[in-house]
């Protein structure tokens, strides 16, 4: 493959001569010996590090072709600049340090991983997923196999695998929170940064945000932002997460409604909270106590659909869209944080604690004033894997494909 090494044995665990090959794609202990006069004995486990290389190159590809893939090169060419025992060999812009990962390529993994979530891919953050625990790593005895790699691409390519990205504009969808707690987390940092590395830094969030915001723009523009945080005491073990992934999404849509983006907890629903800054809304959220009951959701939804959302609706008046009294006149995406854990364990199976109702009644009321069924849309973010929360999402999935179609 990638890594050439004269094998005796046909053998995972078996040695042989190093024979040169890729030094882009090669794995670390490929370079810890290089300039010696000695033979460099390497087992074909390097070759799976090198496959991880590549798959790494074929995401950055994924996300934005042949230039996206150019531009990964050239970062990792420039990270070695500033690696002594990389800088001026044939080495540079590969994808360790000589021993490690390089960090640069667990950035642009991150990057990917958003822009997938915007772009409805469940595949690609999976593959990353592999590369990033069983493939790129610096011990070649914990890299996987190719059996064991080949189990687990089938595990991921089979239909029916269970994925769950962040939602395109649709009535009801379910996302995981992972990688927007991850870019929450590095706009803290970025916040707090200091140090000769601080704007380098900066200026890479800055980048990354930008990018998404792109693509937001893409697949929900001009749109309202309305934020709906489920602050139940089943919710209090994911606080710290909903921050940051509230960070994430805060900057993202800031970008393209600027403070207009609004806020509201479910235990009142009727509240709505709008900043000129951004860490009005933030400090909010950190503030925020998990008191109230999980099987109140309802009513939650009721309030926000009845006493929100619908008011805001604009009316067909000689063929215009038209309310005099709405704050906001433009579609509406409303990102609702939860874990879906909206009863009793091992509530009914079918239904979602009737949370499905004032749902319905919100896209018969869009149909109703000859509105497109995604003038308002819901996009649930969902925290921890509750199984009865997993069913009841899912239920709403099904529930808002198959109404005001």
């Amino acid at each position: 493959m990638f890594t050439p090494v004269e094998s005796r044995v046909n053998s995972n665990d078996a040695r042989g001569n190093d024979r040169g090959g890729n030094q882009l794609y090669s794995a670390p202990e490929r370079s810890q010996r290089d300039g010696h006069n000695t033979i460099n004995t390497i087992n074909n486990k390097a070759d799976m590090f090198a496959f991880g290389a590549v798959l790494s190159d074929t995401c950055a590809w994924v996300k934005g072709g042949p230039t996206e893939k150019a531009k990964y090169l050239q970062q990792r060419k420039n990270y070695h600049q500033n690696v002594e025992t990389q800088c001026g060999r044939d080495y540079e812009g590969c994808f360790h340090d000589g021993v490690e990962r390089l960090p640069i390529v667990d950035d642009m993994h991150e990057v990917i991983r958003n822009h997938c979530q915007l772009a409805n891919d469940k595949i690609t953050p999976r593959v990353i997923e592999m590369i990033e625990q069983y493939m790129l790593l610096p011990n070649p005895n914990s890299r996987y196999g190719a059996g064991e790699l080949s189990k687990r691409f089938n595990e991921i390519l089979r239909p029916n695998s269970d994925t769950t990205l962040v939602a395109d504009p649709q009535p009801v969808r379910e996302s995981r929170d992972q990688s927007l707690a991850d870019l929450g987390k590095r706009i803290a940092k970025r916040e707090s940064a200091s140090g000769p590395e601080a704007k380098r830094f900066r200026n890479s969030v800055d980048a990354d945000i930008e990018r998404l915001s792109k693509d937001l723009n893409i697949n929900v523009p001009h749109r309202h932002h309305l934020f709906y945080i489920d602050d139940s005491t089943s919710m209090s073990k994911h606080a710290k997460s909903v921050e940051e992934a509230f960070l994430a999404l805060l900057h993202l849509t800031r970008r393209l409604e600027g403070h207009k983006v609004e806020l509201c907890f479910a235990s009142d629903s009727k509240k709505i909270h709008q900043k000129r800054r951004a860490k009005g809304l933030a400090q909010l959220v950190a503030r925020q106590e998990y008191l109230r009951q999980p099987d109140m959701m309802e009513q939650c939804f009721v309030q926000l659909v009845h006493n929100v959302i619908i008011p805001r609706l604009p009316s067909h008046i000689f063929g215009m869209k038209v309310n005099l009294f709405a704050k906001t006149k433009k579609p509406t995406s409303i990102y609702v944080f939860t874990d879906g854990n909206w009863g009793r364990q091992g509530g009914p199976a079918d239904g979602a604690c009737g949370v499905e109702g004032p749902i319905q009644q919100l896209s018969r009321e869009l149909l109703k004033r000859n509105l497109d069924k995604n003038y308002v849309s819901f996009h649930f973010v969902r925290f921890g894997d509750d199984p009865d929360g997993r069913r009841h999402l899912t239920y709403l999935d099904r529930v808002g494909w198959g109404t005001n179609r």
